[in-house]
């Protein structure tokens, strides 16, 4: 396999959890805020922290398997709640709790969601 290949092989593992990530999170979004300008920023910070976490995730299946796999997920989950809601509340006008709130509630619905379609 060439080092092209690899990469859209990682590409194209990367780009569907991504795309349902916005679509969940984007819908909960503008259910909760109905602000366009909202969904923009979600849009922003999966675009930021997503591929990274599946791309991390990956490495670690690729390298070690499923040792572990669980408790490195849901540590990054809380690492990706805590940087979203952290810079969601500084994009907004929204206090930081409740900006972590939101951050934890769009994260695990995307995260149900992808369990459930997966």
């Amino acid at each position: 396999m060439t080092v092209l290949q690899s990469i859209l092989k990682i590409l194209l593992f990367l780009i569907p959890p991504l795309l349902l990530t916005i679509a969940v999170e984007g819908a909960l979004t503008f259910f909760i805020f109905r602000k366009v300008r909202y969904l923009y920023y979600v849009l922003l910070l999966n675009i930021l922290t997503n591929p990274i976490l599946n791309f991390v995730m990956l490495l670690y299946y690729s390298y070690i398997g499923m040792n572990y796999y669980y408790i490195l997920l849901y540590a990054l989950e809380v690492v990706v709640v805590i940087v979203e809601g952290l810079i969601f509340a500084k994009l907004t006008d929204i206090k930081i709790a409740k900006a972590l709130l939101v951050s934890l509630v769009l994260n695990v619905g995307s995260y149900l969601f992808g369990l459930w379609v997966f």
